[in-house]
């Protein structure tokens, strides 16, 4: 997990740097998307509009001698042709925006930043039954848990390197969490913070988000993983088996690690240490 050394710091603040700006640009990009699209359907019912053909049907420019010849209800038939063929040129609109939405939303998913949203998952049972307010539950495998009530607050950390794993609140109310998941040799694997998430994707053989609450990390050493699932707006569950700097054993969070759940006047420094 997280290292203090100053080329970790380094590359934190790149990954935070790439994240930013990586979401702006892939926010632009779509922008783009969508101002095509809609300006091809304005240049189209423009062209429509303004062609020969149509304003050879509107009655309001024919000359008196062809107002004689034609047969009545020119206006009206005028109106059906420049309104149906209006409309035509419309309906495609509305499934290439649904069809650009998605795909931009395909393409988030798989971009190596971003950040997780609540889902609307019920809490499963664990230690520390359900929350409510402000407190948060850091779920850990299937059953471990801790409450946390006060923020920002430690639920892993290092005699030795500080925090590895923190929770904190946004003033919006979701949720952060702050860590730096390393492989054995120290290099950056996935980082968290205040602005989401950033993979590094020299270091994983895969990432998988199947939905914006979710994110799956596998490591390139064995047993490497890591899943994160945002359940609900109080709720965050994380799994997974990674090494940290200084230590030959990994941290493995697929089982139960702690069941913490004090009372907010009784919140300590941190729910777990290690050296």
């Amino acid at each position: 997990f997280m290292g203090n050394d100053h080329s970790n710091v380094t590359c934190a603040r790149f990954f935070r740097w790439s994240s930013k700006w990586g979401k702006s640009l892939l926010s632009l990009q779509m922008a783009v998307t969508y101002a095509f699209v809609i300006a091809a359907f304005v240049w189209s019912l423009g062209a429509w509009w303004a062609s020969d053909t149509l304003q050879d049907k509107n009655p309001k420019r024919w000359s008196k001698k062809r107002t004689r010849g034609e047969k009545p209800g020119g206006a009206r038939r005028y109106a059906l042709l420049k309104f149906g063929v209006s409309l035509a040129i419309f309906v495609p609109l509305v499934p290439a925006m649904v069809v650009t939405h998605y795909l931009g939303y395909a393409i988030e998913l798989r971009q190596m930043y971003g950040v997780l949203i609540p889902a609307n998952d019920p809490t499963p049972i664990n230690p520390c039954g359900e929350v409510e307010g402000n407190d948060v539950l850091f779920l850990y495998g299937e059953t471990g848990a801790s409450r946390v009530s006060a923020f920002p607050h430690a639920i892993l950390n290092s005699r030795s390197m500080g925090d590895i794993v923190a929770v904190n609140r946004r003033k919006d109310g979701s949720i952060i969490v702050n860590m730096s998941v390393l492989d054995p040799t120290g290099k950056i694997i996935v980082q968290m913070d205040d602005s989401g998430f950033s993979v590094n994707h020299n270091a994983v053989m895969s990432m998988m988000r199947p939905d914006k609450s979710t994110l799956t990390i596998t490591g390139e050493y064995p047993g490497e993983k890591m899943d994160i699932r945002y359940l609900n707006k109080n709720t965050i569950r994380i799994t997974g088996f990674f090494h940290y700097p200084g230590h030959p054993d990994a941290i493995a969070l697929r089982s139960p690690l702690i069941g913490i759940c004090p009372s907010a006047g009784a919140m300590t420094e941190s729910d777990v240490s290690i050296p």
